[in-house]
C-alpha cells in the first residue's frame, strides 16, 4: 500500500512534465499561428459610402481643397482626401460590403488622378523648393503603400480564417486591391520623376559639394528619412506574415514537404528584408516574396477543394507538377536577390551609407558652427 501511495505522486509529476512538454510545442506552433492571423490595425475612416451623409462629408472635403490656394498645400489635401478613401475601402471590406468597396475604390482612383494631374502642373521658383515638395509627396503616397499592404493582409486573414467572403466577391475584393497598388505605383513614379527632375535642377545650381547634406536635410525636414526606416520594417513584416499565413494553409491540406522548408527559408528571408536601406530593392525582393506565398496560398486552396471532393490524392500530384517549374523558378530568384543584399551587408556597403549620412550631418553641423563662432570673432576684432 505504500509502495502505491510512493509510486502515485512520481507517475502524476512524469504526466506534468510530459504535458508541459507539449504544451510548449504546441504553444511554439500556435504563436507563430497566432501572428500570422493577427489583423493589423487600421484608422477608422468617418462617415463611409453606406451612410447617409457621406456625400455632405465628400462636399465638404471639396470645398476645403477649393479654398486652399496654394498649391502645394492644394496637392497635399488632395493626396489626404485620396488616403482617406483608403481607409473607406478598408471598412467596406472588413463589413463584406463589397458595392460599398466599389464605391470607395473609384472616388480613391478619381482622387489620385486630380493630385497627379496637379504633380504634373506644380512648378515653383526655386528648384530647392521644388525638390522639397517632391520629397514631402514622395513620403505621403508611401504611406498609402503600407496602408495597402496592410489592408490586403486583413482581407486575406479574414478569408483564411473566417471564409466570410464567397469566390466570387473575393476575386471581386482582390481585383480591386490590385487595381488600387497599381494606380497608387504610377502616382509614385510621377513624384519620383518630379523629384530626379528638381534634383538634376538644384545640383546644378548648388554644385556637386554639399549637395547629398542638402538631399540628407530635406529628407529628415520632411519626415522621409525616419518614417521610410520604420516603414521598411513594417513592410518586411507583412511579407513574412504573408508567408506564415502560406505556411499554415498548406499544413491544413497536408502540402509538400518541400514545399513547406521553401516556405520556411522565404519566412527568414522576408525577415531579413528589415535591414534593407534602399527602398527600390526593397520592392523589388519583396514582391518576389509576396508573389511566391500568393500562388503557395492559391495551390493549397485547390488542395483543400480537392479533398473535399474526394480526389486529393490524384489532384495533389497533378497540381505540385504543374506548378513545379514556376515555383522552382521563383524561389531561385528570390534566393538571388536575398545572396545579393547579405553580400552587401557583409561588404558593410549598408552600414557605409549610413555612416556617410551621419558623417554628412556631423560635418554640415560643425560647420554651422564654426562660421557662425568666426563671424563673432571677426566682430570683436573689429
Amino acid at each position: 500500500m505504500m509502495k502505491k501511495l510512493f509510486l502515485m505522486p512520481v507517475f502524476a509529476i512524469l504526466l506534468a512534465t510530459l504535458a508541459a512538454a507539449d504544451e510548449a510545442n504546441t504553444t511554439g506552433d500556435s504563436a507563430e499561428d497566432n501572428l500570422a492571423l493577427a489583423e493589423e490595425v487600421i484608422e477608422e475612416p468617418g462617415t463611409t459610402p453606406e451612410e447617409p451623409l457621406y456625400g455632405l462629408k465628400n462636399a465638404l472635403s471639396e470645398v476645403g481643397i477649393f479654398f486652399t490656394f496654394n498649391a502645394e498645400k492644394k496637392t497635399e489635401k488632395q493626396l489626404e482626401k485620396a488616403e482617406q478613401k483608403l481607409l473607406e475601402v478598408n471598412k467596406m471590406l472588413e463589413k463584406g460590403n463589397i458595392k460599398a468597396a466599389e464605391q470607395a475604390k473609384k472616388a480613391y482612383l478619381k482622387e489620385i488622378e486630380k493630385a497627379r494631374a496637379r504633380v504634373a502642373k506644380l512648378e515653383q521658383k526655386k528648384a530647392k523648393a521644388q525638390l522639397k515638395t517632391a520629397i514631402s509627396f514622395q513620403n505621403r503616397i508611401e504611406k498609402q503603400e503600407e496602408l495597402l499592404e496592410k489592408i490586403e493582409t486583413n482581407l486575406e486573414i479574414r478569408i483564411q480564417k473566417l471564409e466570410e467572403l464567397n469566390d466570387e466577391h473575393q476575386q471581386t475584393a482582390n481585383e480591386l486591391l490590385a487595381e488600387l497598388k497599381e494606380r497608387r505605383r504610377a502616382m509614385a513614379e510621377n513624384i519620383k520623376e518630379k523629384r530626379e527632375k528638381a534634383e538634376t535642377e538644384y545640383k546644378e545650381e548648388i554644385g556637386e559639394e554639399g549637395f547629398e547634406e542638402e538631399i540628407d536635410e530635406i529628407e529628415e525636414e520632411t519626415g522621409l528619412e525616419e518614417e521610410r526606416r520604420e516603414r521598411i520594417k513594417k513592410l518586411a513584416e507583412l511579407t513574412e506574415k504573408k508567408l506564415m499565413r502560406a505556411k499554415l494553409a498548406l499544413e491544413e491540406v497536408n502540402g509538400s514537404e518541400k514545399l513547406k522548408q521553401q516556405l520556411t527559408k522565404a519566412m527568414q528571408l522576408a525577415a531579413g528584408l528589415g535591414n534593407q536601406t534602399d527602398y527600390e530593392e526593397l520592392e523589388d525582393e519583396r514582391k518576389e516574396l509576396s508573389s511566391f506565398g500568393q500562388n503557395i496560398s492559391a495551390l493549397a486552396k485547390q488542395l483543400r477543394a480537392a479533398k473535399q471532393e474526394g480526389s486529393f490524392e490524384e489532384a495533389r500530384e497533378r497540381l505540385l507538377e504543374a506548378t513545379k517549374e514556376k515555383r522552382e523558378q521563383a524561389f531561385e530568384r528570390i534566393k538571388e536577390k536575398a545572396e545579393k543584399r547579405e553580400k552587401e551587408l557583409k561588404a558593410g556597403s549598408a552600414k557605409k551609407l549610413i555612416a556617410q549620412k551621419a558623417e554628412r550631418k556631423e560635418s554640415k553641423t560643425l560647420k554651422n558652427s564654426e562660421e557662425g563662432n568666426g563671424g563673432s570673432g571677426d566682430n570683436k576684432e573689429e
